[in-house]
């Protein structure tokens, strides 16, 4: 072969390898569009709180209210059974302050929520100091679609701390509860802890030295996922800025769950009193409650 036909040879390679790497390059920003296209349209579907239901702070609120805020994805935003419920609860959402029953604003689904059983399982457990949930929490996302630049998700996270620190109501606590769309995605440990560390990051910026307790919260149509136990005893071990929450995983059984993923009624309710009792230990109070209810 000529030293000619060697530099053509060499060249038409070189351009292959080009080709394939551009093609592959648009592939993946296809992807990324068509991810952010479907969290834009899960967000569109997070209800505002109704405007003619939103009241003076002061009326919801009391002075001395623990505001605790709930972030996370399906199980942390109204996808459990039964559905809408007549049970009303003190919340903040970006609108303002209201008295709200599930679905709870902030949230993607139409049935039941955690959130609206924890001020009843707090007092359960003898917590006395009035309570005042607000929640964001989108169905089916990522760590990524919480901590990435340019998210819509970030954004709106972002622009709710704001919205609670200028009502006058920034949370005492963060509560976590994602990690089933991790779990799916076969995310490392270390990739989990540097997006928990982002995460802080931004509530912190926001809002200053709050904390952040940890729900460990994998299953989901699966066995979980102990990379992410890991990663998430982890930062509970390093301490500040993150606390113990529940672990779910552990804890709730099959039979709490109506689809093998989202959480029925004694869920729920389980669910709740976990929260209650990580909460309740956070703050120096209690001790682990791990009973299943009958």
């Amino acid at each position: 072969m000529s030293r000619r036909s060697v530099a053509a040879w060499l060249a038409a390679a070189m351009l292959i390898m080009v080709l394939v790497l551009a093609a592959g390059a648009v592939r993946q920003r296809w992807r990324a569009l068509a991810g952010e296209s479907g969290l834009r349209q899960r967000l569109a579907a997070v209800p505002a709180a109704p405007a003619d239901q939103i009241k003076p702070c002061a009326q919801v609120a009391p002075a001395n209210a623990l505001v605790l805020l709930a972030l996370g994805q399906s199980n942390a935003a109204n996808h459990g059974l039964p559905g809408p419920s007549t049970l009303r609860i003190p919340m903040v959402s970006a609108e303002g302050c209201l008295w709200a029953g599930d679905p709870l604003p902030g949230g993607t689904g139409h049935g039941g929520s955690i959130w609206s059983r924890l001020p009843a399982a707090l007092a359960a457990q003898a917590e006395l100091q009035p309570v005042v949930i607000s929640v964001l929490a989108v169905d089916a996302s990522s760590m990524a679609d919480w901590t990435s630049a340019g998210s819509p998700l970030r954004a709106r996270l972002e622009h709710h701390l704001d919205r609670m620190t200028q009502l006058g109501l920034p949370p005492a606590l963060v509560l976590w509860h994602q990690g089933e769309a991790e779990a799916s995605r076969g995310t490392t440990a270390e990739s989990y802890r540097d997006g928990l560390q982002s995460l802080a990051g931004i509530v912190q910026g926001r809002l200053g030295p709050v904390r952040l307790l940890l729900a460990r919260t994998t299953i989901c149509r699966n066995a979980g996922n102990d990379a992410l136990h890991l990663a998430i005893a982890q930062q509970v071990a390093s301490a500040t800025p993150f606390g113990a929450g529940p672990d779910l995983d552990l804890s709730l059984s099959p039979h709490e769950r109506h689809d093998g993923c989202h959480l029925n009624a004694q869920g729920l309710a389980h669910a709740a009193a976990l929260w209650a009792s990580a909460i309740r230990l956070e703050r120096g109070f209690g001790t682990p409650h791990l009973t299943r209810p009958t």
